[in-house]
């Protein structure tokens, strides 16, 4: 969610809130408001500071890397790409050691699957 979105979240909650107590705010008004709680001195000048902050994050980001060795059980695969997940990636590239089995292939694949069900990209590479 951009910093936006969040902002436009805030100001529909602020204006429902206030609203549960009978003081009626307009949607420009809780949007004014939103703003000047984060520091800005009117909505514009939030949208053109978040604006401003896009376009500096404009690399992409490189997808965190799970490594399945050999000795990797699907447990500790499963533990450690759900650790991965905490930090929100837009990719997951897991990394294959040569000498695994066929059932830890597998089992990477289907982890795998699952990560792609919440919109999370996912690769693979192995140095064969």
């Amino acid at each position: 969610m951009t910093t936006i979105e969040t902002f436009k979240s805030q100001a529909k909650l602020l204006r429902a809130h206030l609203s549960a107590i009978h003081i009626s705010l307009t949607h420009s008004q809780s949007l004014e408001a939103v703003a000047a709680m984060h520091g800005h001195r009117d909505w514009n000048t939030a949208v053109g500071a978040s604006n401003s902050a896009a376009e500096v994050v404009s690399e992409p980001e490189l997808p965190l890397v799970v490594f399945v060795a050999p000795e990797t059980t699907e447990d500790e695969l499963r533990a450690d790409v759900i650790n991965l997940l905490r930090r929100a990636p837009r990719a997951i590239r897991f990394r294959l050691d040569t000498g695994i089995t066929l059932e830890q292939a597998r089992f990477a694949r289907s982890i795998a699957t699952d990560v792609e069900q919440v919109d999370v990209r996912v690769e693979f590479d192995s140095p064969v």
